[in-house]
């Protein structure tokens, strides 16, 4: 089904702790911050980490349904967050 209030975005990276590194400790972290001014709250999780191999490119259709799994079956060896693989979530 097509939310025209969702905004998706996805990308791949070496490693979780350069993903996460990103995510908190540049201009992105700061916008974070301040999520709750510009999104509604959410249920579940907002976002889902998996591995790919070397070279895969991922679509957001992949993307789309890596969420739809860790809301509905949670967290595993295919698809989980960065609680799972220890790297610290904020």
């Amino acid at each position: 089904m097509h939310n025209p209030n969702l905004i998706a975005s996805f990308s791949v990276w070496e490693s979780p702790d350069e993903l996460w590194a990103f995510v908190h400790n540049t201009l992105h972290g700061q916008f974070l911050r301040r999520a709750e001014e510009w999104f509604l709250p959410g249920k579940g999780y907002s976002y889902a980490l998996w591995w790919v191999d070397p070279g895969q490119r991922p679509t957001i259709g992949e993307a789309r349904d890596r969420v739809t799994q860790l809301q509905t079956e949670g967290a595993s060896e295919v698809v989980f967050t960065f609680k799972e693989i220890g790297v610290p979530a904020a």
